[in-house]
């Protein structure tokens, strides 16, 4: 089995969806671990705290790129699908906005940074 693991999530303003993609030992060394301890999902955040943290964004994620199989943005859900199959992944953690529409079967509904509405 692959030790790809692929996170699925989605964004409504703008509309995207994001896909990262790693293998399961390198997101759980100490090294990677340290570099991307400032990741927290957006959803988490204080409004006040979103400006800055997206500001940074793009240099903190330049630094963990390394580690990283591939970094993927999608408009539609059935191409960031066949993308996803076509990986094989262990696992796939997906927003729950997207579950119904990511046909996988090892697949898992992401939890935190999750509103409910």
């Amino acid at each position: 089995m692959s030790d790809i693991i692929v996170a699925v999530d989605y964004s409504a303003k703008p509309r995207y969806i994001g896909v990262v993609v790693a293998r399961e030992h390198i997101i759980k060394s100490s090294i990677f671990l340290n570099k991307a301890s400032w990741i927290k999902h957006i959803a988490d955040l204080l409004e006040h705290e979103k400006t800055v943290y997206l500001h940074r964004f793009p240099d903190r994620l330049a630094k963990i790129k390394e580690f990283l199989e591939h970094i993927r943005w999608f408009n539609y859900t059935r191409s960031c699908n066949d993308f996803v199959n076509r990986l094989n992944p262990a696992i796939v953690i997906v927003d729950p906005k997207l579950d119904p529409y990511i046909s996988y079967p090892r697949k898992i509904p992401r939890t935190h940074g999750y509103k409910k509405t």
